[in-house]
């Protein structure tokens, strides 16, 4: 060992019990026969490079023949000073049974994000010169308060580590004033940002994965609650950059 260079050698030990965390969960992967069917066939996986070398995982659902929504988190990094949006986005849509994937040419997130990084506006759409496969999964723009919802993503817990789709069931409510919705239930972890939260009665979308509340053991996931002025938003932006909405 080199004289000029120091080290100080520390002692590690295992603390915590990953199997819980770690073990294949079979009961929770979609089927490749349903994988071809509604909500699944608009939803994928989302690659996403950060540049200098960095990259990341997320999800996303097909909300408009162009346009994709997933978590605004995926889209942007906005921490302190070296906050950009991501430029390099590719979407494998039912991955890893994709026969294409797709590069998007543009995205959005809310400027309320940028500014106060809360979850009700964790939200974004990304934009696609060409129409992408699968169904358009519906938002529910004023959901009840409280029901029964799955979750739908890409996360890299259950030794999948993101190559298959995984499906969490629960129940849901709006515990705080602001507009976001509290998912019990949703065991998922990173990689699964950006799915969709559906109604598990009317089928619509509700919500989409943005954090865990209370840390890994946590089975609590937020989202922001979807509201009309998010498909106003929508509608806005498809016309504007003159995309069909259906």
């Amino acid at each position: 060992m080199s004289e000029n260079i120091k080290f100080n050698v520390v002692s590690t030990k295992q603390e915590k019990d990953w199997n819980a965390y770690l073990k294949k969960q079979e009961g929770k992967t979609i089927s490749v026969d349903k994988l071809a069917k509604y909500p699944y066939n608009g939803i994928g996986k989302l690659f996403i490079y950060e540049g200098e070398r960095r990259h990341q995982f997320g999800s996303a659902f097909k909300v408009a023949p162009n346009v994709l929504m997933t978590a605004a988190h995926c889209l942007a990094n906005i921490v302190e000073e070296r906050a950009y949006h991501f430029s390099d986005i590719t979407y494998c849509p039912i991955f890893p049974y994709h026969n294409q994937s797709y590069t998007a040419i543009g995205l959005t997130i809310p400027d309320s994000y940028i500014e106060f990084k809360h979850t009700e506006n964790d939200y974004g759409f990304l934009f696609f010169d060409t129409e992408l496969p699968g169904n358009i999964l519906p938002i529910e723009p004023n959901p009840s308060k409280t029901g029964m919802c799955f979750s739908i993503g890409y996360p890299d817990s259950y030794q999948y580590f993101g190559d298959k789709m995984i499906q969490a069931y629960g129940n849901y409510d709006k515990p705080y004033l602001q507009e976001m919705l509290i998912m019990y239930g949703n065991d998922m972890r990173s990689g699964c940002s950006g799915g969709p939260i559906i109604d598990g009665e009317s089928g619509k979308v509700i919500s989409l994965n943005s954090s865990n509340i209370d840390g890994e053991n946590s089975r609590r996931m937020s989202g922001p609650m979807m509201r009309p002025e998010i498909l106003t938003a929508l509608r806005e932006l498809t016309e504007t950059l003159n995309l069909p909405l259906v």
